[in-house]
């Protein structure tokens, strides 16, 4: 990541593991809504793109181009979706987090257990 954004040349780091895919933090949806209503909020959030969102003007004047790693839409106008780099969102469960909680087990992070 950091030759990519030119803060390290090619070759100063010697990469010694990748670690599998981390999820992002999730947008929750309380129970307590009728069902209805959940499944708007979830359809809303999964409806679009990046650059889909840019191209129905959901983030006029803030579109920022999207990366090379977006393959066919490299270049395009897309929206930052919540200050991340996101493509789209995707309805998760319990098993896309499993990573989090072994990351969670083997460091005891404090992160882990606040709020407990």
């Amino acid at each position: 990541l950091l030759p990519a954004r030119g803060l390290l040349k090619e070759g100063q780091v010697d990469k010694v593991w990748t670690s599998p895919a981390i999820p992002g933090p999730p947008f929750v949806v309380g129970n307590w809504l009728p069902e209805d209503i959940r499944q708007g909020i979830a359809g809303a959030l999964t409806k679009y793109t990046a650059v889909s969102a840019a191209e129905a003007g959901l983030c006029e004047g803030s579109e920022q181009p999207a990366p090379e790693t977006w393959g066919d839409e490299a270049g395009k106008p897309s929206c930052k979706w919540g200050g991340t780099g996101a493509y789209t969102f995707v309805a998760a469960d319990q098993d896309d987090y499993g990573t989090i909680r072994e990351i969670c087990e083997t460091t005891k992070a404090e992160v882990c257990t606040a709020g407990e």
